[in-house]
């Protein structure tokens, strides 16, 4: 089973396939191997407050796509069955089942659990727009009340109705209950919020990438670790002294640019000496600035 990666609105995903099992046992762990068009990729996980951060607001994103294709499709069958007199009760219970399951995917998005501690307020997403904010309140009464809780919403009656082929049923009489099962007319509700929903957590999860690449100990550890390891050889440098010029210099570099790209030379420029490490360094640049000059890509052929 291939799965492309999610695509949002930061656009680095282009190129990149996860493989998975379509099917996985509960308890049982799932194996992800990933490529890179042909080329296999390396997994390195992840264990910082920002990277979990983005983690979350990804799959929230990812909820938010299920939502949009869960309410497409019920538009799909409505379509479908529109020049029918009678919903056959499969496709009934169809609809019923895919509205159900856009509004769990849709409170879950906004309510935390134990896989997913960062969670979007309602406030925040909907600031400015009370008509998408009073629509998402009816949505997540919705949910609490009809798909999760199974309470009674208001306005919905169950009526026990007695029914009877005549006045006193004597050729045939059967006890039935009136209800409304599917609540189709919230569904342009539905979308347009899911609209504004991924705009919002595009913004969020752009900022945060940022802030990820420039601040995870582990990322900048393996994207740049042949250039700490050059400032620790030539430089004589501790790792925490050369990971700490390193960190600075990522935060003055466009965003688009690799460890690949940078130049060593670039980070005394823009280094601040009054540091233990940013001293050693300009004087590891006073002796061999001459003499030494390199670039990353060399480093890394």
């Amino acid at each position: 089973m291939k799965w492309k990666l999610n695509k949002s609105s930061t656009g680095r995903h282009p190129g990149w396939y996860q493989y998975a099992p379509l099917f996985a046992g509960l308890n049982k762990p799932v194996k992800f191997t990933y490529k890179y068009h042909k080329q296999k990729a390396i997994r390195h996980p992840l264990n910082s407050r920002v990277a979990k951060r983005y983690a979350a607001f990804w799959t929230i994103l990812a909820d938010i796509d299920s939502v949009k294709a869960f309410v497409k499709q019920i538009n799909k069958l409505i379509e479908f069955n529109s020049g029918q007199d009678v919903l056959e009760e499969n496709q009934q219970i169809l609809i019923q089942g895919l509205f159900i399951a856009a509004l769990t995917t849709y409170g879950r998005c906004f309510t935390s659990s134990g896989g997913r501690k960062n969670t979007p307020q309602a406030n925040e997403i909907f600031s400015g727009d009370r008509n998408a904010l009073k629509r998402h309140e009816i949505i997540m009464d919705l949910r609490n009340a009809y798909a999760a809780h199974h309470h009674e919403l208001q306005g919905q009656e169950f009526i026990p109705v007695l029914l009877t082929v005549n006045k006193r049923g004597k050729k045939g009489h059967t006890v039935t209950v009136e209800y409304k099962t599917i609540f189709t007319d919230y569904l342009n509700e539905i979308h347009d919020n899911c609209q504004i929903i991924i705009e919002k957590i595009n913004d969020i999860l752009e900022k945060t990438y940022s802030k990820m690449m420039q601040n995870d100990p582990d990322i900048i550890g393996i994207l740049y670790k042949p250039t700490i390891d050059i400032l620790v050889r030539k430089a004589s440098l501790t790792h925490q002294d050369a990971f700490e010029i390193i960190t600075e210099y990522i935060k003055h570099i466009p965003e688009s640019a690799t460890g690949m790209e940078m130049e060593i030379n670039g980070i005394k420029d823009i280094c601040i000496f009054n540091t233990h490490a940013g001293k050693r360094l300009q004087n590891f640049y006073a002796k061999w600035n001459s003499e030494w000059q390199f670039r990353v890509e060399s480093i890394l052929e």
